[in-house]
């Protein structure tokens, strides 16, 4: 049965105990778990400080209820350009202007309960394609009102791929610290 069935995947649960940080993620989507509220709601009963990430694209209206009645600590969404076309060349199959509007609602109804959580940032593989808008994600993130914007290199499975990482070169440090300075300035960490 189903309920046999979350039982046995909540058998880490005690293990939670010493857990000061959970992160309820992996491969694939978090939030089309249909036990992943189950899961949430077990790590916070045992004291954990509990983040996830998302696609942005599953922020329906429902489930930004049951996030902020959840007491999801952290909510990391994968945004890796800062316009239509560079996003939905990244991102294939998510769309912009729904991940923004989704992400930009939640934030909005956050605040308007007087919640502070889920802190809320955007993560950006930083690549080839991509490094140019870094400026462009600190505007993107700032209107969001999102908490925190946060760059990263691109993890490569592939050999092949490598020609997408620009880390370490001159181009990546130029927009880099352009971006930061944009971040400065408009208070976004």
């Amino acid at each position: 049965s189903t309920r046999t069935s979350l039982r046995n995947e909540l058998s880490v649960a005690p293990h939670l105990q010493v857990s000061q940080r959970t992160g309820l993620y992996g491969l694939g989507e978090p939030f089309l778990n249909k036990s992943f509220f189950a899961f949430l709601s077990e790590a916070k009963a045992q004291g954990s400080y509990c983040m996830t990430s998302s696609h942005g694209m599953s922020l329906t209206s429902e489930r930004i209820d049951q996030i902020l009645d959840s007491g999801l600590d952290e909510l990391c969404v994968s945004m890796d350009g800062a316009n239509p076309r560079t996003f939905g060349f990244l991102r294939n199959g998510a769309d912009f202007k729904t991940v923004v509007a989704n992400v930009t609602e939640l934030i909005r109804r956050r605040n308007a309960r007087g919640q502070s959580k889920p802190h809320v940032h955007i993560a950006c593989a930083i690549s080839k394609y991509n490094v140019w808008q870094l400026t462009g994600m600190v505007r993107l993130a700032k209107k969001m009102g999102a908490d925190k914007l946060a760059f990263s290199n691109l993890v490569l499975d592939f050999k092949e791929h490598a020609h997408a990482s620009i880390v370490g070169t001159r181009i990546f440090r130029y927009n880099l610290d352009r971006a930061m300075r944009a971040a400065k300035a408009v208070g976004l960490e």
